[in-house]
């Protein structure tokens, strides 16, 4: 809140600052609670310039972007593609200018404004590895669900950047609320059981939003192929129980299975120990997560998923130790409790590094790599 009543602060003496009221309204909507004060804000800034970058990128997802579609999003297109031209070197410009882009239909500057954020430094290599080890292991042409910011946009901008893995379909389930996005979707190669009318005529329902509609009519679709595609849930998608069948937890990917195909994984039930190991020990880029040379205040939100990488870590580690005969879990214990001390400012951190510690020292309490652990400074 302090950042807040700063910029308030400055805003005030200098009215004239239009980039002061965004970061004004940005640090309001970071303390939460002040969504029509952020609007306000957002909009002063707007009708005192509305061609400025910043506060075009700030403006148009909360006021134009909030429609379905029609002459808003136009608009919002042709501006924002005006200020990227003129400030070609602000990145935030391009995820707004991404979203108005597919929903016009323009599909290569979408895949340039991905490309151009990784070029102008915007995403961070932990972020860039986060999004690279989601889709590195997904089955072949897996359709994989995201939620957010951090698993929806670095595993685009790899595809357009480096062309990695672009037989992977992204699929936002926040924004399969709009049915442009999911008649993009389905234009991109997504199967969709849904012609133009069925989707214009989609509405939420007391137990159904129009996004898990669109699941299950992506689901519906790819069933009736001769060749399904895999359907994934990013880990990070809490909500991922929309399609119907079992889970089965590999890696950052939740893989939807038939009713009963889940069967027994390892030591765990849902959770393919042996394919996540393999993934850590070939596939997964980790080293970035412990980058000490990052500012990792700053990149708050990109620390936040360093916890998917041990909690695997840890289920790994443990699940060999529950073998019988027992298999040494402890590289993989070591791992997560490295990573946890490393970022243990965040929420939940200090609570499961407590909680491997017990574990580990019941099941295996003479490890050479616990005595290890146990010496590990937290940061």
């Amino acid at each position: 809140m302090r950042r807040a009543e700063a910029w308030e602060a400055w805003s005030r003496a200098h009215p004239a600052d239009v980039r002061a009221l965004v970061e004004w309204g940005h640090a309001l909507r970071y303390v939460g609670g002040h969504s029509s004060e952020v609007d306000s804000l957002f909009a002063t800034a707007f009708r005192a310039d509305s061609t400025d970058a910043v506060v075009l990128a700030a403006y148009a997802p909360r006021v134009w972007l909030s429609a379905s579609g029609g002459d808003n999003w136009t608009l919002a297109h042709q501006r924002l593609l005006r200020a990227a031209l003129q400030d070609s070197t602000y990145a935030d410009i391009y995820y707004v200018l991404w979203l108005t882009s597919l929903q016009v239909g323009d599909t290569n500057l979408a895949r340039h404004c991905m490309d151009r954020v990784v070029e102008l430094g915007d995403m961070p290599a932990p972020l860039l590895d986060f999004g690279y080890n989601l889709v590195a292991g997904a089955p072949p042409s897996a359709i994989v669900f995201t939620n957010g910011d951090n698993d929806t946009y670095p595993p685009l901008a790899l595809q357009a950047r480096v062309g990695f893995r672009r037989d992977v379909s992204i699929v936002n389930v926040s924004l399969l609320n709009l049915p442009w996005y999911i008649r993009r979707t389905r234009d991109a190669g997504v199967p969709v059981d849904l012609d133009d009318a069925a989707i214009a005529d989609l509405r939420a329902t007391p137990d159904r939003t129009i996004s898990m509609q669109a699941q299950l009519a992506i689901a519906r679709a790819v069933a009736k192929t001769s060749a399904p595609r895999p359907l994934c849930y990013a880990a990070t998608v809490l909500e991922n129980e929309t399609i119907p069948g079992d889970r089965v937890l590999d890696g950052l990917l939740w893989r939807v299975l038939p009713p009963g195909g889940c069967g027994e994984k390892g030591a765990t039930p849902c959770f393919d120990l042996a394919r996540t190991r393999d993934l850590f020990d070939t596939l997964y880029r980790l080293d970035s997560a412990t980058d000490p040379l990052l500012d990792w205040n700053r990149e708050n939100s990109v620390a936040r998923l360093a916890p998917n990488y041990a909690t695997l870590l840890y289920r790994v580690g443990d699940g060999l130790l529950s073998r019988s005969p027992r298999e040494d879990g402890g590289p993989y214990l070591y791992k997560a409790l490295q990573i946890l001390a490393f970022h243990v400012g965040i929420k939940g951190t200090a609570k499961l590094r407590e909680e491997i510690l017990q574990a580990w020292a019941e099941k295996d309490p003479g490890s050479a790599w616990l005595t290890e652990a146990k010496k590990l400074t937290v940061r």
